[in-house]
């Protein structure tokens, strides 16, 4: 069965080409000089586009391609549809295998890039996430997967479906726990200092104060709001904006806490992540010796790959107009010009597109940097028409 095998194999290759695609995404970038140099948006513009068909076709088209395949192969041809090839235990092993090699990898080169980004950009050395945490962070996913797989390989259908749903539970939780990593090395923000104090003056206007003001080391340059309702701050965006433009960033944010948006993101993940995985784990497990269960471990890769579509719609659905909702709350503060400009040097720095195209415009769950800055521009010039 040459297909099956082919199946297996672009699977094998599937898997790490996303984490490759998601490390290159969050690339801390600056121009090759010593100061701090953004690239131009038009350049990352023309580079996204360029990229995007390839991503296009391996990400999205292929996957929904080979599971459709396979489900066909399935239903229409069951007679003929023999094992005849590596069992379905020993194929679900190596893929989980490929999967942690992949992690730990991408991992590894995620590390190896900050480092040397820190080498040529010391200002930005504060910035380097420890690698303990983010070891420790990656094991109870690891653990979770295991279990799942290891389910298939158990004879007796009680202990299957009980260890298959230790699995599950145990992916909840460290989804949880990934979501808490960002948490480990942090520190409150001195609201004495300067920037705590042009923070400080936002709170007071917006009328709400965070549980905790943390900043995180990390270079991603972010903030965010916390399910507990504590905004952190990224020490790369702090290095990056001024003062007042991580201000405007925080008073974005506030809005979040203010609608305890934090929490239910994090359920919104939940919710339409988890179904797709426990599926697939217990479609696995009851194939499990019939005439066709060399044909899962593809259709229920690619199966995953291509509707995991779906839920990445639902929730980008969901939080591109509250995006837009908070960038309108800190505009009534009279930052809107501030919140954009920050807004454009995160795009800069990060190498994003500041429009996105095709379907990205509909998975992704923040709107694109053009469309932001167009609301923010407008909302700060009726404000002071001046």
């Amino acid at each position: 069965m040459l297909d099956i095998w082919i199946g297996d194999c672009l699977l094998f290759i599937a898997i790490p080409a996303h984490m490759i695609f998601a490390i290159q995404r969050i690339r801390p970038r600056l121009l090759p000089v010593e100061e701090i140099q953004l690239e131009d948006l038009e350049n990352l513009q023309a580079e996204y586009q360029k990229r995007y068909p390839a991503r296009f076709l391996l990400l999205r088209i292929a996957p929904a391609l080979f599971a459709i395949y396979f489900a066909v192969r399935i239903v229409l041809w069951p007679p003929i549809v023999k094992a005849d090839g590596p069992s379905l235990p020993s194929l679900l092993i190596t893929g989980f295998g490929v999967y942690v090699g992949s992690m730990i990898v991408t991992i590894v080169l995620r590390i190896r890039q900050e480092r040397d980004f820190v080498a040529t950009h010391p200002a930005f050395k504060d910035s380097l996430l420890p690698v303990r945490p983010r070891i420790v962070a990656i094991l109870p996913l690891i653990l979770s997967f295991g279990a799942i797989v290891s389910a298939t390989g158990v004879d007796d259908n009680v202990t299957r479906v009980t260890v298959l749903i230790l699995g599950i539970v145990g992916l909840v939780i460290s989804l949880k726990l990934r979501y808490r990593q960002i948490t480990h090395s942090r520190y409150e923000l001195s609201w004495d200092e300067p920037l705590g104090n042009r923070i400080a003056e936002v709170v007071e206007r917006f009328g709400l104060k965070p549980k905790k003001l943390v900043l995180i080391p990390s270079l991603v340059t972010n903030a965010g709001a916390l399910p507990d309702g504590t905004v952190f701050v990224t020490s790369a965006l702090r290095t990056l904006a001024t003062p007042a433009e991580v201000a405007a960033v925080v008073a974005h944010e506030l809005s979040h806490v203010r609608d305890g948006e934090g929490k239910k993101w994090v359920r919104l993940r939940l919710i339409s992540t988890a179904p797709i995985g426990g599926l697939a784990g217990f479609g696995a497990a009851i194939c499990q010796g019939l005439p066709f269960e060399t044909f899962v471990p593809p259709l229920v890769g690619f199966g995953v790959i291509t509707f995991a579509m779906l839920p990445a719609w639902w929730v980008g659905s969901r939080t591109r107009p509250a995006e837009f909702k908070c960038d309108a709350d800190a505009a009534k503060l009279g930052l809107g010009m501030e919140l954009a400009s920050c807004l454009n040097k995160i795009t800069r720095f990060m190498g994003l597109p500041p429009q996105w195209i095709g379907i990205d415009r509909y998975l992704l769950t923040h709107p694109s940097l053009e469309e932001r800055t167009a609301r923010l521009i407008k909302a700060a010039r009726e404000l002071n028409p001046e």
